[in-house]
């Protein structure tokens, strides 16, 4: 449910309501949001939020203030939303996310601009904690599914550029965040079944 109000109790009456039925809901293409009145009712009727900062820039809807979102605690993960944006890529999303950040620190010097690492938590655990999926997937937890993607960094006629081969896996991951596409993924496995490449069974 896509949500750009401002200073708009309404709505929270009505979700308030709607809580008392249904499983947690999740606003997506969540924009902008303010006051702590807000905030509040939204983590305590556990709701949680998808920012599509793909969507929202193109439509010109705003810049979520990721940092203030995750600091009232409201759960908030990354979307793609391939109706309204350019791009399926998740990475997109990753890289859109941090410009949006840095934008909001370019307007206020004293902002806490999002880290590589913070945002590509949002993409991951983020994302499965919004939809109510963390207990089986988002991260490597022992118990949890296994989805994953295998990355190879230093694929041949690839876009990263490793021009020291002793660094260390955060300098990678975050070339990958930055850089890498799908020339990059190797494999990638769901609930432990590898599906790329896609191998027929016998």
């Amino acid at each position: 449910m896509g949500m750009c109000f401002e200073d708009n109790h309404v709505f929270i009456c009505i979700y308030i309501a709607l809580r008392k039925y249904s499983a947690p809901l999740n606003f997506v293409t969540f924009c902008h949001i303010s006051g702590f009145s807000i905030f509040f009712p939204l983590n305590l009727i556990l709701c949680s939020a998808t920012f599509c900062c793909d969507y929202s820039c193109k439509l010109c809807s705003g810049m979520l203030d990721a940092r203030r979102v995750l600091n009232h605690k409201v759960k908030l993960g990354l979307g793609t939303d391939v109706a309204g944006g350019y791009s399926p890529s998740m990475l997109d999303a990753v890289r859109r996310t941090l410009d949006t950040s840095k934008a909001l620190t370019i307007q206020d010097p004293q902002y806490q601009t999002l880290t590589f690492e913070e945002v590509f938590r949002l993409a991951t655990l983020g994302g499965s904690q919004a939809l109510s999926l963390d207990e089986h997937t988002g991260n490597f937890q022992v118990g949890k599914d296994f989805d994953a993607l295998r990355v190879n960094t230093a694929i041949a006629g690839g876009p990263i550029d490793l021009i020291n081969h002793g660094e260390g896996p955060k300098v990678l991951l975050e070339k990958f965040l930055n850089l890498g596409d799908d020339r990059n993924i190797a494999e990638v496995y769901v609930a432990g079944k590898r599906v790329v490449p896609f191998v027929e069974t016998t």
